[in-house]
């Protein structure tokens, strides 16, 4: 039995990233730990206000974490060049945020009352707001991450022969990054700052690093 773990775990030695957690959760507890109310920077925008609270959009929040970790595992089994990509923009941009956090401590003043016993819906969002404070929110990781597992999926040889799936994908996407306004979990600066980010990480991730992987890679026959 131990041998054949062994053998798993040479033959998949990216599932070793998965440790990363452990060192982003200490921090980020640490970061919660050490919030001084008077030193947090309020991030929000007018436009913020006009947003509904709307406690039906729990469910794609919530789903939020089953679509980060399958991304993950499906890539880190299936496509080790994807999944090494998807790493660097994952990682980097939540290292990003912890520094930033860090540097910068940042919270909400948009959260709504509401009536917590209405339905399981109200149940649920009282639930994960009463766990995850309105502090250390900028750039939202719950759209960060969700940009990043669209982009590595979208990417994927397998995924894109199926169309429908594709879709859901997107849908589910895009549905979470409303999520995070709709719940007042965010501002929509938080948002607009997890997209530039993407965009950027996108870039070195996607684009120059490959482009480096691929000039190193290639050497003219005059230097033979």
């Amino acid at each position: 039995m131990m041998s054949k773990i062994k053998n798993f775990l040479k033959s998949n030695r990216q599932i070793w990233f998965v440790t990363y957690i452990i060192p982003y959760l200490l921090w980020f507890m640490w970061l919660e730990a050490r919030i001084d109310p008077t030193q947090i920077h309020i991030l929000e925008c007018s436009l913020d206000r006009f947003i509904p609270f709307c406690e039906y959009f729990i469910v794609p929040y919530l789903l939020w974490f089953v679509y980060i970790v399958a991304t993950w595992f499906y890539l880190c089994f299936t496509d080790k060049k994807g999944f090494y990509q998807f790493i660097i923009f994952l990682y980097s941009g939540m290292t990003l945020f912890l520094i930033i956090s860090t540097v910068f401590p940042n919270g909400l003043a948009l959260r709504v009352s509401y009536d917590a016993d209405k339905n399981i819906f109200t149940k649920l969002t009282a639930f994960v707001q009463y766990a995850d404070t309105p502090t250390n929110v900028f750039p939202s990781i719950h759209v960060y991450n969700s940009v990043g597992a669209c982009i590595a999926l979208w990417k994927d040889k397998k995924v894109k022969k199926h169309p429908v799936l594709k879709g859901f994908i997107l849908v589910l996407s895009i549905s979470i990054c409303l999520s995070t306004v709709f719940l007042r979990q965010h501002s929509l600066v938080d948002v607009a700052g997890a997209l530039i980010l993407a965009a950027i990480l996108y870039w070195i991730s996607y684009i120059y690093i490959p482009r480096k992987e691929t000039e190193k890679a290639y050497v003219p026959a005059s230097e033979h």
